[in-house]
């Protein structure tokens, strides 16, 4: 079993000595145990639990590095262009994930949970596009 909690034995002061992560550890639950120096040596026993606080520590990662799509000439406002997809590996809010469009032709566009539509295209545009989301 790794030691993820240390005592300064004289102060006891609780320490942590790794870092512990929310999405494998919630909580940690051990023993304190305090000696005197007495003859006969006497203790007593204290029960800690150490609730461990959910961060926003994991990075977005899309499925793929870079997503090509094409689209015909003059397709109307809405047509489905592709689906891109992102994970995050914390859990509850912070692990939710949303998109937003960047770029010169970000306006051309429309992003929702997870495909990128059509809004409005001129035929003179250029018919390709390769997008960095955010």
């Amino acid at each position: 079993m790794r030691r993820i909690i240390n005592i300064v034995h004289i102060v006891g002061i609780v320490r942590t000595s790794q870092v512990i992560d929310y999405e494998e550890t919630k909580q940690l639950e051990f023993t304190v145990v305090a000696y005197d120096s007495g003859v006969p040596q006497l203790s007593a026993t204290a029960k800690v639990i150490v609730t461990v606080i959910n961060v926003n520590d994991q990075t977005p990662k899309f499925e793929q590095e870079s997503y090509n799509a094409s689209v015909k000439e003059n397709s109307p406002p809405g047509t489905h262009v592709t689906v891109v997809k992102a994970t995050d590996g914390d859990e509850g809010p912070f692990g939710e994930v949303s998109y937003n469009l960047i770029g010169d032709h970000a306006a051309d566009f429309n992003i929702g949970k997870f495909n990128v539509s059509l809004i409005n295209i001129d035929q003179s545009d250029v018919l390709f596009y390769k997008y960095p989301f955010v």
